[in-house]
């Protein structure tokens, strides 16, 4: 058995956590990172999923890396079959209601961006989705292709987090609840949401 309370277990869970959006990105498309012009500091990120890649590898990816670490810290005192429960419910949703609303479109995907505490309400974010932006209406859809149309940017947030999105262009195009079928209440608002490049 793993001890929640273990030093090197709660850094290595934190460092899974962290990391395995981005090797994903890393490898598959491109980490975009901000940093103070001066001192070097570290401001933000996003990663972005090029069309051709498999977006639902991202969650895959996530579950694989993770889980096999245990518990998060901040979830020590759940039982370990409703983090598993919550952990599949979350990608096989999000994934899910992903390809409902994008169907066969091709298509972009912000599958993470994070700003510094410090760093907050200086437009980090914002100067992030514009090089996404940038990325989306310049880059090829795929290696081999040379002439494209513009292809849409796809994204899921919570719905604390949709007036930023809308700020920069972006539609809610569904709401929907992430929950376990253990507890239906334990739910989480979702939204999917879809920028078009032109």
């Amino acid at each position: 058995t793993i001890d929640p309370d273990d030093e090197l277990h709660k850094k290595g869970t934190r460092y899974g956590m962290v990391t395995s959006p981005y090797q994903v990105a890393r490898r598959n498309g491109y980490i975009l990172v901000a940093r103070d012009s001066e001192s070097g500091a570290f401001l933000g990120n996003l990663c972005l999923l090029p069309p051709y890649q498999r977006h639902w590898l991202f969650n895959f990816h996530i579950i694989c890396s993770v889980l096999p670490l245990g518990l998060p810290p901040q979830m020590s005192g759940l039982a370990d079959s409703l983090v598993k429960e919550k952990f599949d419910v979350y990608g096989n949703k999000t994934m899910g209601e992903h390809h409902l609303v994008m169907s066969s479109t091709p298509h972009w995907y912000v599958c993470s961006i994070g700003v510094a505490k410090s760093a907050q309400g200086r437009g980090v974010g914002g100067m992030l989705m514009q090089v996404a932006f940038d990325i989306a209406k310049t880059a090829a859809p795929r290696p081999d292709v040379l002439g494209h149309a513009p292809l849409p940017i796809f994204l899921e947030c919570h719905t604390g987090n949709v007036g930023f999105y809308e700020k920069h262009g972006y539609e809610v195009k569904k709401t929907y609840a992430v929950a376990p079928k253990s507890n239906p209440e334990d739910k989480l608002e979702y939204n999917a949401m879809v920028k078009r490049v032109v």
